[in-house]
């Protein structure tokens, strides 16, 4: 059925017209939000390396604070590394808002 659909909308597809400099018309038309687009750009590479650290937080949490080598856990660094990631998730959120608001 799907080569079908396929075969039927290749030939839909044969018969539009051609359209000239089009590549040209779309960048036209996307010009007055470069500035836009670069920042949201920006923000998904930072969001998505932002969610990268919070895997490299736990891995410390239960190998340096809960379960250190000297045996008692160090509550301190604990605090510390759960006030880091409660950071990370807000700083995420916040990325994610400023995306949407772009």
């Amino acid at each position: 059925m799907r080569s079908i659909d396929e075969r039927a909308q290749k030939k839909l597809n044969a018969q539009a017209p051609a359209i000239p400099d089009l590549g040209k018309r779309v960048l036209d038309l996307f010009r007055p939000y470069s500035g836009r687009l670069v920042v949201t750009g920006v923000l998904v590479i930072v969001a998505a390396a932002l969610a990268v650290i919070p895997a490299l937080v736990i891995e410390r949490i239960f190998d340096d604070a809960l379960f250190p080598a000297s045996g008692a856990p160090d509550i301190a660094l604990l605090v510390e590394l759960v006030l880091l990631m409660v950071g990370l998730f807000v700083a995420s959120a916040g990325l994610g808002v400023l995306q949407t608001w772009l």
